[in-house]
């Protein structure tokens, strides 16, 4: 089952257990998942999991996010390269989602859609995948969009999933090409960092990588400290700076410019 579709294809049934590098059953909260077999905690995909946090400490791994005085949203980009277990095993590197670090994970506002909050009833190009089932990918869409979306600040899904999908296109293309090469995480890893990207917490049992993202209503700005590094230049010079602080106006997620250029390029990966 090639790229999202081991992603989509978990089980909700009753009596579901938790496997290394699976999902298990779908969980709002830690006491969601006692008494599950294997599970130890609510994880922040919404599911149960059976790998505990390190040292049993905060629930992000490097700490809460901290936004950044005067960003009202900021997050993490999750990208998953294919070599993890059980669902996370796919051919291909892939978007996971776009999470506000809200709550318990950061200071990052919760801003709810501003049209609409209805689920999606389409699959979106970077959550397709060609021998993927449709219901599948599309519970997924929908699980992202109630965990995750209505906290992003988007006009309503459509606008949120484009946002996912625009944000992913550049680095899921780096990491492919990484891949091809026969590249491991750490080779990906790398390549993000030389490439500029935002890294902020590399998830080894999953074989995930999550790159910050924070956004003002005027205007691009820093990422929280420790995070800041800049981007591609040719991605900056595609997009024009108008164009990506036109989309920080209207809240969207974006990457975080860095330090040695971050008066001079805006960008979106």
């Amino acid at each position: 089952m090639p790229a999202l579709a081991m992603l989509l294809a978990w089980a909700s049934s009753e009596g579901e257990v938790c496997r290394r590098g699976q999902h298990g059953p779908r969980c709002a909260g830690d006491a969601d998942c006692a008494g599950v077999e294997y599970c130890v905690r609510c994880a922040r995909s919404g599911f149960c999991t059976d790998v505990p946090l390190p040292g049993g400490g905060t629930p992000h791994r490097d700490g809460k996010m901290d936004c950044g005085e005067g960003v009202p949203l900021c997050g993490v980009l999750t990208l998953e390269t294919g070599y993890g277990g059980g669902y996370y095993h796919h051919a291909h590197p892939s978007v996971h989602g776009l999470w506000p670090q809200v709550g318990e994970y950061g200071s990052s506002a919760c801003i709810p859609p501003r049209v609409s909050a209805a689920s999606p009833t389409r699959l979106y190009p970077c959550y397709a995948a060609p021998a993927a089932e449709r219901a599948h990918q599309l519970e997924f869409e929908q699980h992202e969009w109630s965990k995750h979306g209505t906290c992003a600040g988007a006009a309503d899904a459509d606008d949120f999933f484009a946002q996912v999908c625009n944000l992913s296109s550049a680095p899921l293309a780096l990491l492919s090409a990484e891949r091809q090469k026969g590249g491991s995480l750490a080779d990906m890893t790398a390549a993000l960092k030389q490439a500029g990207y935002p890294l902020r917490t590399v998830d080894p049992p999953h074989s995930q990588l999550e790159l910050s993202a924070c956004a003002s209503r005027r205007r691009p700005v820093r990422a929280p400290r420790g995070d800041a590094v800049h981007g591609p230049p040719a991605v900056n010079r595609r997009l024009g700076r108008r164009a990506v602080e036109a989309r920080a106006r209207r809240r969207l997620p974006l990457p975080l410019p860095g330090e040695a250029a971050a008066d001079a390029a805006r960008r979106l990966p």
